[in-house]
């Protein structure tokens, strides 16, 4: 947002959000939920399905190309009678860098 506000400080937050939210319905941009942080963030979605490895302590984000989560799992789940559209996975912990930092987390 510190960008938006710089580029275009007379800019709406509320539209910024509106925006945001329409764009999120038709899948332009996902949201990636980030915890001990302020707000979430937003990425362009021109990567496909993927999930995320997350930081809590600088809050840097990798990506995960492939799915951890098995076919067999999405089957089990759909044999319950609950129809699958879509999941999202993140993992959160500590990247090398703050690990090297600081071993009060381990």
């Amino acid at each position: 947002m510190e960008y938006v506000k710089k580029e275009q400080p007379d800019v709406s937050l509320d539209t910024v959000y509106r925006n945001l939210s329409v764009f999120k319905q038709l899948a332009i941009v996902n949201e990636i939920q980030m915890i001990n942080q302020d707000g979430n963030r937003f990425e362009i979605s021109r990567d496909g399905h993927h999930h995320h490895i997350i930081c809590l302590k600088c809050g840097k984000i990798e990506c995960l190309q492939k799915c951890p989560v098995s076919k067999e799992a999405i089957e089990t789940i759909e044999k319950n009678g609950f129809a699958v559209v879509s999941h999202s996975l993140e993992f959160y912990g500590y990247c090398s860098g703050c690990q090297k930092e600081s071993n009060d987390f381990l």
